[in-house]
């Protein structure tokens, strides 16, 4: 008899961000998807964010029920999970995504959990459901780089909204998994580059079939081997589509932006993420101030729009470092500048620094993002750092050298940008 799987997305905790911006395909569950029905696994995906009805969908009775879990999200997958069990009691639930994959015995301590998935899971939630793996806790397998078969997604309903993207339906792929660079912040430890070919065969399929007009590139850091990037932005020309990616900054450089400006990059987002010169050093962003801005003016010059990323309450931060992170924003003058609370994710460095310091965290996940200070900090208080990011978006949003830079923007492309203008100020008024 055929076995039924249900993967779902649960409803993601976005804190501040909520409604905000471009919802893009979940590419990795639809990949999971793809290698179960492939050896002949019955499959549905349920994405809590553009889907309704999940009591009706759970009614038709799955065998293995997985969820992918980041941090935040976590307190809404286990109320998903222990509705499903409760509901349809023979079904085998399964924990998968960053969060499991860094805690994993915690995860499966929750009566609602029957299995954890650790690391990629295409192969391994295979042997699972075939019955070749029986234990709670399963390392994952290597992982598969295959198209997945968006037939298994209600694709209409993916690629809207604005800040990162110009034109719509805007999708999202990777070009590689994981990122080399080791952020204390991040999670992510391990890189691999997929084969260009399967790349653009999947920008080709999302083209043709669905109507791609901007592709996200979902990578941790695009631009890592300079080669490959002139590469793909000689192929992708040929879709006359646009598109944008993450990028360290210390991998631009003036002609690799004008190779990627004329192949149809609109928009490159970095994380400075502070304005002291020996705290970005600490947590592995070492790139002088003056460089970053010529940078930034680099990316103006050939008409790719900047988005960058401070972050505040880093154990070394005080009242002093935080307002040189405001002035360091102010000099850079991104287009985009946003601004969070450094979050200890588990699996990361941080994470496991505050650990071996005996700094106390919060056991409410719900809280990690992003938005809210989850650990006491040694000097700074979450007031303290709040008012300052209220002060940070003050300074930097509401100034008439700002306000005439949008303006103008506004004249040349008046659709996109009434729509970013619109979402940048819901945003901003939620925060001052």
């Amino acid at each position: 008899m055929t076995k039924r799987v249900l993967l779902v997305y649960p409803k993601p905790n976005m804190g501040l961000m909520e409604d905000i911006g471009v919802i893009w395909q979940p590419v990795w569950l639809a990949q999971i998807g793809t290698v179960l029905k492939q050896n002949g696994i019955d499959v549905t995906i349920f994405d809590f964010r553009i889907q309704e009805n999940f009591p009706k969908v759970l009614r038709t009775n799955f065998d293995y029920v997985g969820l992918s879990v980041h941090t935040s999200d976590i307190d809404s997958a286990l109320r998903t999970a222990t509705y499903v069990r409760k509901v349809s009691p023979g079904a085998k639930i399964v924990f998968g995504g960053p969060h499991p994959t860094a805690l994993p015995k915690q995860m499966i301590a929750h009566e609602c959990v029957d299995h954890v998935i650790v690391g990629d899971a295409e192969q391994s939630f295979v042997d699972l459901v075939k019955g070749k793996i029986k234990s709670k806790i399963i390392n994952g397998s290597k992982a598969a780089d295959i198209i997945p078969d968006y037939s298994l997604l209600q694709m209409d309903k993916y690629g809207k909204g604005t800040l990162t993207s110009e034109s719509y339906p805007s999708f999202g792929i990777f070009t590689s998994r994981g990122c080399p660079y080791h952020c204390t912040f991040c999670s992510t430890r391990s890189y691999r580059r997929m084969d260009m070919n399967l790349v653009f065969d999947h920008i080709d399929l999302l083209v043709r079939r669905y109507n791609m007009k901007d592709c996200k590139i979902l990578d941790g850091s695009f631009t890592v081997n300079r080669e490959r990037t002139l590469r793909f932005c000689r192929r992708i020309n040929q879709y006359h589509i646009t598109w944008n990616c993450q990028a360290r900054i210390d991998d631009l450089d003036p002609e690799l932006l004008r190779e990627m400006a004329k192949s149809g990059c609109t928009s490159i987002g970095v994380g400075i993420e502070s304005g002291n010169r020996k705290m970005r050093d600490m947590i592995g962003k070492s790139r002088d101030m003056e460089q970053v801005r010529r940078i930034i003016r680099a990316m103006e010059n050939v008409g790719i729009e900047s988005r960058v990323c401070f972050m505040f309450g880093f154990l070394e931060d005080t009242p002093k470092t935080m307002q040189q992170t405001i002035e360091a924003a102010k000099y850079i003058n991104a287009d985009y500048t946003h601004f969070s609370i450094i979050t200890p994710f588990p699996g990361t460095e941080f994470y496991a620094n505050l650990n071996k310091k005996n700094i106390p965290m919060l056991n409410d996940f719900s809280k990690y993002d992003t938005y809210q200070l989850v650990f006491k900090h040694p000097v700074l208080s979450e007031k303290q750092i709040k008012n300052t990011i209220r002060q940070a978006y003050r300074e930097l949003y509401i100034n008439p050298n700002y306000i005439m830079k949008r303006l103008r923007k506004l004249i040349r492309n008046p659709v996109h940008e009434s729509k970013v203008l619109w979402d940048g100020l819901k945003g901003l008024m939620s925060i001052i």
